[in-house]
C-alpha cells in the first residue's frame, strides 16, 4: 500500500502537462525530438507504442538509457549514477518510493508514462 504523501507527489508529477501518444508514426515524431533534446512528459496508450518508441530512440540516439521509476530505490540510484548519456526516467506512474520521486521531480528530463 502507498502513502498519502508519496500518491499525491506522483500524481503532482504525472499532471504535468504531458503529451498523449496514441500511434506508431507519433512515437516516432516523438523520439525524434527526444533525441534532438527536448524534454517531455509522455504517455503511451499501449505497450506497443511505448516499445516502439523506446526503439526509435535507441536507434536514433545510441546509449540512451531507460530508468525504471518503479525499481527498487538502491537499483534506481546505482542506474541514474552509472549513466553517463541521456536519462529516459520510465514508469514514473508506478513509483512508489518517496525519495525517488523528490529525486526525479528536480530533475529536467523526459518522464514516460
Amino acid at each position: 500500500m502507498i502513502d498519502i504523501k508519496t500518491y499525491i507527489k506522483r500524481g503532482t508529477m504525472i499532471k504535468r502537462s504531458y503529451v498523449v501518444v496514441d500511434n506508431m508514426d507519433e512515437a516516432e515524431n516523438m523520439a525524434k525530438r527526444v533525441s534532438c533534446g527536448e524534454n517531455l512528459n509522455l504517455k503511451f496508450t499501449t505497450y506497443s507504442i511505448k516499445n516502439r518508441f523506446m526503439q526509435e530512440l535507441s536507434i536514433q540516439c545510441p546509449g540512451v538509457v531507460f530508468i525504471n521509476c518503479n525499481s527498487s530505490k538502491d537499483k534506481f540510484f546505482n542506474n541514474v549514477y552509472e549513466s553517463y548519456n541521456k536519462i529516459i526516467y520510465n514508469n514514473v506512474e508506478k513509483c512508489q518510493d518517496e525519495e525517488i520521486l523528490e529525486f526525479i521531480n528536480k530533475k529536467r528530463g523526459v518522464f514516460v508514462c
